[in-house]
């Protein structure tokens, strides 16, 4: 096997490898997305309902899914504001998980403590169904991106294998076919 061939496996190879990771991490995003989303639009059910269940009776009902949620789903967030913060920074994530931990600390104090909030004089409402559907959207919109960065980059995979095998090479008024990898400046 010719040397220009064995890198070009190894490439193909690597190359597939990327892919097949790529793959996993998209499925994972919309895995994330759509569950994350379908907790948010079932609290959201729970809510509205005309159920024979009080709102602190929906917050009991609620508050674990949305815990999952926001540690499964948000872990990424978690992750990347913590990585960002260790290096002075804020970013996007740093965003996310302030804003959807906010929403949901609030909901579990509000649940765990209703007495505490209406002692105050405010009404004892929680914000679950909006830290799962933040997360959820914003995973939804990293999937969409994922899914058109693989969709671009097998169009220019299938570019890459349209270039030719072989080259012309003109010397002294002669052409010849030779392999590509062979040619040089």
């Amino acid at each position: 096997q010719a040397p220009g061939a064995a890198a070009t496996a190894a490439v193909d190879s690597e190359l597939d490898e990327t892919e097949r990771i790529r793959a996993r991490e998209q499925r994972e995003l919309g895995i994330q997305s759509a569950v994350s989303i379908g907790v948010a639009i079932g609290i959201m059910v729970l809510m509205f309902a005309p159920l024979p269940l009080s709102m602190a009776d929906v917050n009991r009902l609620v508050i674990w899914p949305a815990t999952f949620v926001q540690f499964w789903a948000g872990r990424r967030y978690y992750q990347a504001a913590w990585k960002s913060a260790r290096h002075g920074g804020t970013n996007m994530s740093t965003l996310v998980a302030v804003g959807t931990s906010a929403a949901w600390g609030y909901s579990v104090f509000v649940t765990i403590y209703p007495e505490v909030i209406m002692r105050a004089g405010l009404p004892a409402e929680t914000y679950f169904d909006s830290s799962t559907l933040i997360i959820g959207l914003i995973l939804l919109g990293k999937w969409l991106e994922s899914r058109a960065k693989r969709r671009t980059l097998a169009a220019l995979d299938a570019l890459r294998a349209l270039a030719p095998e072989f080259a012309t090479l003109r010397r002294d008024g002669v052409e010849t076919s030779v392999p590509l990898d062979q040619v040089r400046l």
